[in-house]
């Protein structure tokens, strides 16, 4: 691609537009990252976490209490955190005003799931999240920035 010419009224014109140009591609980027993170969040519910997880542990196997629980109510034996899709189907994602994304789950048994209790270790989803797709939705931001500095926001590319 050529590069673009300017009078110098032009390019202050231009320049005086990328502060608004740069929110707005910010925010797109952001949201982006939080429907890519609630996606996320949800692949993991089910399915045994044990790499790619920066510095959490890998999740514990199923007690065979709740394995016996799991199968005599009709789920699949070991499935940890699933058995109606219920808790793995409220992920949210939403952008926030500082900017930033917030990644969580309304239902109570996602918090006990997450954190652990007295009885289950801990199986964290949303760091896990976080962790996977960090470098992913800093990278597509970093390529919208560029492309509003470079003036190329308008012109149909994908960051």
């Amino acid at each position: 691609m050529a590069g673009r010419e300017f009078t110098e009224r032009e390019f202050l014109a231009f320049l005086e537009e990328r502060p608004a140009a740069l929110r707005e591609a910010q925010k797109a980027g952001l949201q982006q990252g939080a429907e890519l993170l609630v996606t996320t969040a949800r692949d993991i519910v089910g399915t045994y976490q044990v790499k790619d997880m920066g510095n959490i542990p890998p999740w514990a196997e199923l007690a065979d209490s709740t394995k016996a629980d799991r199968l005599s109510q009709g789920f699949t034996e070991n499935d940890p955190g699933l058995r109606t899709g219920e808790m793995r189907a409220v992920y949210e994602a939403r952008v926030t005003d500082k900017p930033g994304i917030i990644l969580g789950n309304p239902d109570p048994v996602a918090l006990w799931f997450e954190e652990g209790t007295v009885r289950q270790p801990p199986r964290p989803v949303i760091a896990v999240a976080l962790f996977r797709k960090q470098m992913t939705i800093t990278q597509r931001i970093a390529r919208r920035f560029t492309a509003v500095l470079a003036g190329r926001e308008g012109l149909g590319e994908q960051p």
